[in-house]
């Protein structure tokens, strides 16, 4: 293709910031909100109108006491997001239809999710954040033959944020980013009327907001005209990058022990080292120094999993709209995985055990055999927990296979512990530091003589 007839870079750049600078100045006029959340709520709404471009989508959830603005928000923010109106006690089968036609809900109230009556929402609710998870329900078709039930398959992929005052069961949770509302006593927020789409700013921004996104999520036919993917498109870094952070973790997990990875810092240089660039069949872009900032940003950041999964398309958008902008939801996700994990941690009692026997005296011997009744008591005493037994922890080593051997004695049961394994899970639930500081809790083998 000659330069001529190559399409002219776009740039809405500017265009999107100007969507995005908007969004924030409407949520920044109308709530006292602690402004860390601002790069979320503005790339989060904005990324509602480019929502066919990703494969997964955070929930958003909003936490508030009463009276703290949670449903004054999510009115905001609905009346800036795509397709969008707030919804209080609506039937399922509404919400069904309308995740079905991709149309975003904003769901008040939503208290009682726990309720048996509401299981068919809260099937939908775990789906609706990845795409493909279809929900499939029975719907009454009545012929001239009688009535029967014909299997009806919902895609429902779409735009979700919820509030209530209680919070959300874990499942919901761990598919959720989240904003904490506190109760404002502040007069030039709390006496303005919530008539917002008489204002000239929100006028203005509604009208720039299709206009500027459309560029974004180009129609299949100008998708399949694109065969050079190096070509600026304003989507590039929404569609390209995840194919490019695919490129550069399959060839290290595929030619490495994934245990190596676990244990040995990693670095987004030895990635790229690490993968061919010159198979193009397979290689979704080239290699630009804006795929390596953002790659090296991401990878150094920490982020991994479930979280990363989430905010992914959220950084994305928040590239498009300026490095600073980028930079500003980095942290905010960075500072969420962590509590994130502090909370798993907490909770998750198998990271309990391996958190106590790293930092044990019985690491300190990593070949006797220690019996299970002593590392109960133990780690009783770090941990009063009444689930805390000779059984429960013998029952867990097993289960996470931390046991070399075993034996039996007439008075206790006694085991080899795997340090090896053990030093692994630590670094990987990030209860071992992974800087080289601490000590290995495996003897190094001496170095057979010449």
């Amino acid at each position: 293709m000659d330069d001529d007839e190559r399409p002219k870079p776009r740039s809405p750049m500017a265009g999107l910031r100007g969507c995005y600078d908007g969004i924030v100045g409407q949520i920044e006029k109308y709530m006292d909100i602690d402004p860390k959340y601002l790069p979320l709520l503005g790339c989060w709404t904005l990324a509602t109108w480019m929502h066919p471009l990703f494969n997964s989508f955070p929930y958003l959830y909003i936490n508030a006491t009463r009276g703290g603005g949670k449903t004054r928000l999510l009115k905001l923010l609905s009346s800036m997001a795509k397709d969008s109106d707030v919804s209080v006690n609506v039937s399922e089968a509404v919400v069904f239809r309308l995740a079905h036609e991709h149309r975003g809900l904003f769901l008040d109230e939503m208290e009682d999710l726990g309720a048996r009556e509401k299981g068919a929402l809260r099937l939908l609710l775990n789906a609706a954040y990845k795409r493909g998870m279809g929900v499939p329900r029975a719907r009454k078709v009545t012929t001239d033959a009688g009535e029967h039930y014909e299997v009806e398959r919902f895609d429902v992929f779409t735009p979700i944020a919820m509030a209530n005052i209680w919070g959300m069961d874990d499942v919901l949770q761990d598919r959720s980013v989240t904003v904490i509302l506190e109760k404002s006593d502040n007069p030039f927020k709390t006496k303005l009327l919530e008539i917002w789409d008489q204002s000239r700013d929100m006028v203005q921004l509604k009208r720039k907001l299709p206009e500027i996104t459309a560029s974004y999520v180009p129609s299949d036919i100008e998708k399949d005209a694109v065969t050079d993917v190096t070509l600026f498109y304003p989507e590039i870094m929404i569609s390209v990058f995840p194919k490019f952070w695919a490129q550069i973790i399959n060839p290290a997990v595929l030619s490495c022990d994934i245990s190596v990875i676990s244990v040995t810092p990693t670095t987004f240089d030895d990635l790229i080292r690490s993968t061919d660039w010159l198979d193009m069949e397979t290689n979704p872009a080239e290699l630009t120094q804006e795929l390596c900032d953002i790659g090296r940003a991401i990878w150094d950041s920490g982020i991994y999993g479930r979280q990363l999964e989430l905010f992914m398309p959220l950084l994305l958008v928040a590239w498009e709209c300026g490095r600073d902008v980028f930079d500003a939801l980095l942290a905010f996700a960075i500072s969420e995985t962590a509590e994130h994990a502090s909370d798993d941690s907490d909770a998750n009692r198998d990271t309990l055990l391996i958190a106590f026997l790293v930092g044990s005296t019985f690491a300190a011997k990593p070949d006797e055999y220690v019996k299970t009744s002593e590392l109960a008591a133990q780690f009783l005493m770090a941990e009063d927990r009444a689930f805390i037994t000779p059984d429960w922890i013998g029952r867990c080593l097993k289960r996470l296979a931390l046991v070399r051997t075993k034996r039996r004695s007439s008075s206790a049961r006694s085991v080899l512990l795997d340090w090896t394994k053990i030093e692994r899970k630590a670094r990987m639930l990030g209860v071992m530091p992974d800087d080289g500081v601490q000590k290995s809790l495996v003897p190094a083998v001496p170095e057979a003589k010449a």
